[in-house]
C-alpha cells in the first residue's frame, strides 16, 4: 500500500488520517473566474503602461469569453492601431460596428483609418517621385507603417 510521503495518507483511498480534510471538489490550480469586463479593464491599464501586446491578448481573451463584446472589439482596434497593425485594427472596428452600428469609438477609429488610407494613396506617389531628386522619404506604406 502506497502512502503519501508528506502526510501518511493511503494513496489507494482506503485510509485517510483524521487530520486530513476531505478532498477539494475543484482542482487547486484552477484559475479564478474573470469576467470579460475585468479583462477589458486590465487591458486598458496595460495599454496605459505601454504594454500593448499584453493588452491585445487580454482583449482577445475577453472576446473569447463574450463574443458580442462591442467595447472589447473597439479597444482591440485601437490597440492594433497603436502597434501598426492597421488591417487588423480596421477588422476589429468593423466587427464592433457589425454588433452595434452606432458605437462611437469604433466609428471614429474606422473613419480615422479610412482617412489615413486615402491620404497614403494620395501622397505616396507624389513622395515617391521626389526620391529621384535625392530626397530620402520615410516609408508611409499602409502595410509597413508603425506608429
Amino acid at each position: 500500500m502506497e502512502k503519501c510521503t508528506h502526510c501518511g495518507a493511503s494513496l489507494n483511498g482506503k485510509a485517510v488520517p483524521e487530520n486530513i480534510q476531505t478532498p477539494l471538489t475543484e482542482p487547486a490550480n484552477k484559475l479564478p473566474e474573470v469576467s470579460p469586463e475585468d479583462l477589458l479593464a486590465q487591458a486598458m491599464k496595460l495599454a496605459d503602461e505601454g504594454a500593448y501586446d499584453d493588452a491585445i491578448l487580454l482583449c482577445r481573451r475577453a472576446i473569447g469569453l463574450k463574443g458580442d463584446f462591442v467595447a472589447a472589439y473597439a479597444f482591440l482596434g485601437e490597440l492594433y492601431e497603436r502597434v501598426g497593425e492597421r488591417d487588423k485594427a480596421l477588422a476589429a472596428y468593423e466587427k464592433a460596428l457589425e454588433l452595434d452600428k452606432d458605437y462611437e469609438p469604433a466609428k471614429l477609429g474606422k473613419e480615422r483609418l479610412e482617412k489615413l488610407r486615402r491620404l497614403n494613396q494620395c501622397l505616396l506617389p507624389s513622395l515617391q517621385s521626389l526620391t529621384g531628386f535625392g530626397l530620402v522619404i520615410p516609408c508611409l506604406c499602409w502595410e509597413r507603417q508603425r506608429w
